[in-house]
């Protein structure tokens, strides 16, 4: 796994919130519905990843597996303590550029409750 994606596991898990900025390149793109392209990963940090940490105090990133590319690296997570006791599995694909995350695609689906 590229050290940026494990970086940015370990400081999501630790709630570690002040040194994401620097894992991403200037002109990070992410490829969620409702983003627009290219925001800058500072308006990006600022708006819309930071705000939805701090909503969710005990939220946990469980990695189950990573496959990695020449640039790329796909982690396959479950996600727990999100509001309402949700929990979800992810696949996440970060494409890297010098060392750090230059784009982002995810999908993302709730655990039924037993």
């Amino acid at each position: 796994m590229f050290k940026a994606v494990e970086q940015l596991y370990e400081r999501m898990n630790a709630g570690d919130l002040s040194n994401f900025v620097p894992l991403f390149t200037e002109n990070f793109s992410s490829q969620r519905v409702g983003f627009p392209k290219r925001i800058g990963r500072k308006q990006w940090m600022e708006e819309s990843f930071i705000p939805f940490l701090t909503s969710c105090p005990n939220i946990k990133f469980e990695i189950l597996k990573t496959i990695n590319g020449e640039s790329e690296t796909w982690v396959w997570s479950k996600i727990s303590g999100l509001p309402g006791d949700q929990s979800k599995m992810s696949v996440d694909i970060y494409r890297i550029e010098d060392g750090k995350i230059a784009e982002h695609w995810d999908i993302q689906q709730d655990i039924a409750k037993e």
